[in-house]
């Protein structure tokens, strides 16, 4: 609803209660799952402030509950998350250029039930200016400062990094044909920590966390348009996977601790894509080749003595490495009907520590076939889609003890079909279906999933 005419507010709520799958699990696990439920509430407000200018605020809150597997030896457990967020932005068209600034931040406490409690926040300033110069480039400069706070109730301790980061982009429209983006950024991550251990063997102290991380990340990608129906893609990135204070300062127990002196991994992208717009499917093609490789990957492994007491902590791991590709189709027929097709193959290769619970290789599906059609005529739409994916071997702790073993996922095939009626041009009602052919279907290593329908009505104002 609108306060005049500068002012826009959105209010929205929801939740909902849900039975759990009453699928074949161990007893162990059976213990340890919940009925799932969410509540959410936001506010948003726009302000037009000058003609030039915009205020945007932002305040949400929610609370779920389910269960869910756990990085912490890869078992099942309930979990309860109560969260709220606040975030500003002021966004001004200056003389030089789009300038944006944004602050929010983003409390948590997630409560692990009989395994401990969590409070986490994220605090972040940004500002950023877009501007072009001539017609042909068009630059981003971007600076943000981030926050981010980790402690487990009861234990007096706190772990706590703060990241600097700068960063540019470059769009380069080098002729009408062939078009370069380039995107760079630095952070600076600085450690800290505060508070006692859980106990005096602990195989850290403060000390340990008083240290800093600087790396680059960047993005590369060249577009070529060979002809009005051809296009070629060529794209290169760095990205930087921070360690999570988690992983940086869990304490668990008197034996379970994050690591320091943890390194970030590193994964590293290359890709080639082509697309091609076909006038007599009215559509188009698509086909990608990538390959990927994902260095220093973390994990809990590392065991040790400290003061004659074992610990065991987060550690590097090893490295994987993915190559893959991707071709797809999409078309018309008539006015009523349109279609899509895809295959994707991705082969996963592993080089872990012995003992590393991480098993990407065999954990995942080679082969994934997507198929959909759709119709609509009137106020009527209909939509069924379809998904073949092979078979893998993931790894879990089942019986929630001390032992992580793989577990074989068969091959699946899973149909979904959705029927729509539009009841007016601000409401409609759909039947949506999940897995439709058969009761249930293991997905993962978990409990199989059922057969879900839904009956919604929609409408907005």
């Amino acid at each position: 609803f609108k306060l005049g005419e500068k002012v826009g507010v959105r209010l929205s709520a929801g939740g909902y209660n849900a039975d759990e799958f009453e699928t074949s699990r161990t007893a162990a696990e059976q213990a340890r799952w919940i009925d799932p439920s969410r509540r959410s509430a936001s506010a948003n407000a726009l302000i037009q402030a000058t003609p030039d200018s915009q205020i945007g605020l932002e305040l949400t809150k929610s609370d779920v509950k389910q269960s869910e597997v756990i990085a912490l030896g890869l078992t099942t457990q309930p979990v309860e998350y109560d969260t709220w967020s606040g975030k500003a932005t002021y966004t001004a068209n200056t003389g030089i250029g789009l300038v944006e600034g944004t602050v929010y931040r983003n409390s948590a406490n997630i409560e692990l039930k009989g395994l401990l409690e969590i409070d986490s926040a994220v605090t972040v300033a940004k500002l950023q200016d877009l501007f072009k110069v001539g017609t042909a480039h068009s630059f981003r400069l971007s600076g943000e400062f981030r926050r981010n706070e980790f402690a487990i109730e009861g234990t007096g301790a706190e772990v706590s990094y703060d990241v600097f980061s700068i960063g540019g982009m470059w769009d380069w429209a080098i002729t009408d044909r062939i078009s370069l983006v380039n995107a760079v950024r630095l952070d600076h991550l600085r450690l800290n920590r505060t508070g006692p251990f859980a106990t005096p063997a602990a195989p850290y102290t403060n000390a340990d966390y008083d240290r800093s991380i600087t790396e680059p990340s960047f993005n590369s990608g060249i577009v070529f348009k060979a002809t009005e129906a051809d296009t070629l893609r060529f794209t290169v990135a760095r990205g930087v996977q921070v360690p999570s204070l988690s992983e940086y300062g869990l304490q668990q127990s008197m034996i379970v601790y994050g690591n320091p002196r943890i390194a970030p991994s590193i994964v590293t992208n290359y890709e080639f894509g082509y697309d091609r717009a076909v006038k007599e499917i009215d559509g188009s093609v698509r086909a990608s080749v990538y390959y990927q490789t994902n260095d220093d990957m973390k994990a809990r492994l590392n065991m040790g003595f400290a003061n004659m007491m074992p610990f065991m902590t987060t550690d590097n791991v090893g490295d994987s490495k993915a190559v893959g590709f991707e071709v797809s189709a999409k078309g018309r027929v008539g006015e009523n009907w349109t279609w899509n097709v895809g295959y994707a193959f991705e082969s996963v290769n592993d080089d872990f520590a012995a003992g590393s619970p991480l098993d990407f290789e065999n954990g995942t599906p080679r082969h994934r076939v997507n198929a959909g059609i759709g119709y609509t005529r009137g106020a009527w739409e209909v939509d069924v889609n379809g998904t073949l994916v092979s078979s893998s071997d993931m790894l879990r702790n089942l019986d929630n003890g001390l032992g992580i073993r793989s577990y074989e996922v068969p091959s699946y095939a899973l149909v979904s079909a959705r029927v729509g009626y539009r009841l007016t041009d601000s409401a409609s009602i759909a039947l949506s279906a999940f897995d439709l052919l058969q009761d249930e279907a293991r997905l993962t290593a978990g409990p199989a999933e059922e057969r879900r329908v839904f009956l919604t009505l929609s409408s907005s104002f």
